[in-house]
């Protein structure tokens, strides 16, 4: 919503807040001239709240001066000088262009925010949601003066953000925001979050989780946590509308394949004997691309999923573990299911166990796909109730990242077993007792791409959702020839190093030492045998 002096909100859609009469708000002209080829976008960072101010123009003599009309935003980071801009309080809501309204169809295009997702229906704002934001000056006091125009093209130009008055419309609002091909100013200034109310004790969870999920920021003491267990659990992260309509999506393609038909191939019959998992014929690390028929049907960059990992809370953690602007965004979705009585395409790949799980049931993604440190995070987003044990919950050995990274061969991260690095020469290495997450929908979980993991048993009624994104730092690909990822444990993790301080990445106090695990031999840890060529 617009704010207008004495800083209430201008009807949106409803009668002119009590104010001085609106009149007609005029950018600067010799102010806001398009920034240079050199100029650089603001530092901030994504979940960050901002306030803007349009700097409007005065009498005529083109001094910008401060302005009469604001609005906050949530601010999502999409590489360089691209940003979203969504609404506080509803992430999922962002600025877009709107085309002319009624019958001025020749008329300034207005900038409008997204009336949300409609569950199981598609969002007006799966497009032209990216800002360009450049930095021209600094602004009074401790803000910024910006400029802010389409990413992409309208009537063949760039259009800039700037405020109209709404009479010259035919509407009964004060002031809207609309685009216009003359540069507009913006003085921005960044607004502390306001903590979030203490939950009932019967509802609360963790302080760690709350925390993170208040203001998608982690504390010192979850940094600490993180880099000791290898992953943080996000309680109530995600919004409502963001997951249950990437749930919906989903729900609908699962009707869609059903009702051809596609399921049926490929699925074992329910109830199976099982006996391939008791015989401990399934290797945890094998058969990584063995899948359902259905598997592909999702779509791993379908906009209804993509939002699960981009969202305003999400984007920022991940930003504060990886580092300001150095999260690869080009990621996507693996929507991972688990259906009851049946052994699905996670069991029979050995990435989930059916009935029970033992310290042997390990894998990382580095050993199952080939390649040590595959990428930097994992990241899980939960879509439907693991709040209790054995409905399909991801388990986790806590610290086990500090284990896989002193004992994965460079480079292709195979592990030594009993009798040799390969999956018939013996089982894993006996890490012991697990953490079944226990989640519900909504909430979330980053960790280290070394963790050791597997899908838990199924043995509820209900299906389980989730959806799982392997999130990369910027200069990634940078690092693997540099073959920093053969020592370094956290050098893709920014956001971790005032934490780590000076130490190189081993088992910090209170990690399982690999030298303790049973079942593995520390003198046939990753240095013992050369990778072969």
């Amino acid at each position: 919503a617009l704010r207008a002096a004495p800083r209430v909100a201008a009807g949106v859609g409803g009668s002119s807040p009590q104010a001085r009469p609106p009149r007609r708000l005029r950018c600067s002209s010799s102010g806001a001239m398009p920034p240079s080829a050199g100029a650089v976008a603001p530092a901030w960072a994504s979940g960050e709240l901002v306030e803007f101010w349009a700097a409007a123009a005065d009498g005529g003599d083109g001094a910008a001066v401060g302005g009469e009309v604001s609005f906050q935003a949530l601010i999502e980071c999409r590489g360089g000088s691209s940003f979203a801009l969504a609404l506080p309080g509803q992430p999922y809501r962002r600025l877009r262009p709107a085309a002319p309204i009624g019958s001025r169809a020749g008329g300034p295009w207005l900038a409008e925010w997204d009336p949300g997702p409609a569950v199981g229906g598609r969002s007006a704002g799966s497009k032209d949601t990216s800002w360009a934001v450049q930095h021209v000056s600094q602004a009074p006091g401790s803000g910024c003066r910006v400029s802010i125009s389409t990413a992409a093209a309208k009537k063949g130009s760039l259009l800039h953000l700037a405020v109209v008055e709404a009479s010259a419309l035919g509407t009964d609002e004060a002031q809207r925001l609309c685009l216009q091909e003359a540069p507009a100013l913006w003085d921005a200034v960044s607004v502390p979050l306001l903590p979030a109310a203490t939950p009932p004790p019967a509802a609360a969870a963790s302080a760690a989780a709350a925390g993170a999920a208040a203001g998608g920021r982690l504390s010192d003491e979850e940094l600490q946590a993180f880099v000791r267990d290898g992953y943080v659990v996000l309680r109530g992260i995600v919004p409502r509308e963001v997951w249950a309509t990437a749930k919906a999506y989903i729900n609908g393609r699962l009707g869609t394949l059903a009702a051809a038909g596609a399921s049926a191939g490929g699925v074992a019959a329910a109830g199976g004997s099982g006996e391939e998992e008791e015989q401990g014929a399934v290797d945890p690390a094998g058969r990584a691309h063995e899948r359902h028929s259905f598997h592909k049907a999702w779509g791993n960059s379908s906009w209804q999923l993509v939002a699960l990992g981009r969202c305003a809370p999400v984007a920022r953690v991940l930003e504060q573990l990886v580092g300001p602007g150095a999260v690869d965004l080009h990621f996507g979705a693996q929507v991972a299911l688990r259906f009851p009585g049946i052994r699905d395409d996670l069991v029979a790949a050995g990435a989930a166990v059916r009935s029970r799980v033992t310290g042997r049931d390990w894998h990382t993604d580095g050993l199952r796909q080939g390649r040590k440190h595959p990428f930097t995070l994992l990241l899980g987003v939960c879509l439907s109730e693991q709040s209790e044990p054995d409905q399909g919950n991801l388990c986790i050995w806590p610290g086990s990242h500090h284990f896989s990274h002193r004992h994965s061969r460079w480079p292709d991260g195979k592990i030594r077993r009993a009798d040799g690095w390969d999956s018939g020469e013996g089982a894993l290495p006996d890490l012991g007792e697990p953490v079944q997450l226990l989640l519900r929908p909504g909430d979330a979980f980053v960790a280290h791409s070394e963790i050791a993991h597997c899908g838990g048993p199924l043995l509820g009624p209900e299906i389980r959702y989730m959806a799982y994104f392997r999130i990369k730092h910027r200069a990634w690909r940078e690092m693997l020839e540099q073959e920093r990822f053969r020592t370094e444990l956290f050098c893709d993790l920014e956001g971790v190093a005032r934490v780590l301080g000076d130490d190189d990445g081993g088992c910090p106090e209170g990690a399982p030492c690999p030298e303790r695990v049973r079942g593995c031999d520390a003198s046939g840890g990753a240095e013992a045998a050369p990778a072969e060529e």
